[in-house]
């Protein structure tokens, strides 16, 4: 718990966006409050907000789509999603916060549509508990076929790209 409140734990998540953002990897580092819009609570961008910091990178480019790997360093509501869309490259499958249309903010609607979000929390590196160091305790989710399945259908292949995400942060 101390680990996660000191924002010692790295969290990395796989989505897959409309568009792209503008670089191929940066920082979002924009404030967010929580409002209310119908049965949700959600996420705005707001200069009062609490901080919020979100690291991406673009792993691969194909049929209007992007994959990207997300690092968190503050876990704030819809964090990923809110960001990526104020940078206009809205989650995949996401109604609330990425539609052309208003959003839907139906509760029951939202949680149906959260099967078709094209976000997952991928992996979790957290401090060894004998030394405190980030990284030496790891955890990865498997890919779900849906989220691969998707990028295959843009023509991005998923374990490439993730490879070489791999190669890029072992050097750093």
């Amino acid at each position: 718990r101390d680990a996660f409140a000191t924002r010692r734990v790295e969290k990395t998540y796989l989505t897959i966006v409309h568009r792209s953002p503008s670089r191929e990897r940066g920082t979002a580092r924009m404030r967010l409050s929580q409002v209310r819009r119908g049965d949700l609570r959600v996420s705005v961008v707001d200069s009062r907000g609490a901080e919020a910091v979100t690291h991406w990178e673009t792993l691969a480019r194909s049929g209007g789509r992007s994959l990207l790997a997300c690092r968190i360093e503050t876990g704030r509501l819809h964090q990923i999603r809110a960001h990526l869309a104020a940078l206009g490259c809205a989650v995949e499958g996401d109604t609330v916060y990425g539609g052309a249309r208003p959003p839907d903010t139906r509760a029951s609607v939202a949680r149906r549509a959260d099967r078709s979000l094209l976000l997952h929390a991928w992996r979790l590196a957290l401090p060894d508990p004998g030394s405190g160091r980030v990284g030496k305790v790891r955890a990865e989710a498997a890919i779900p076929a849906y989220l691969r399945e998707a990028a295959m259908e843009s023509g991005m292949d998923v374990d490439g790209a993730l490879r070489a995400y791999d190669r890029r942060s072992r050097k750093s």
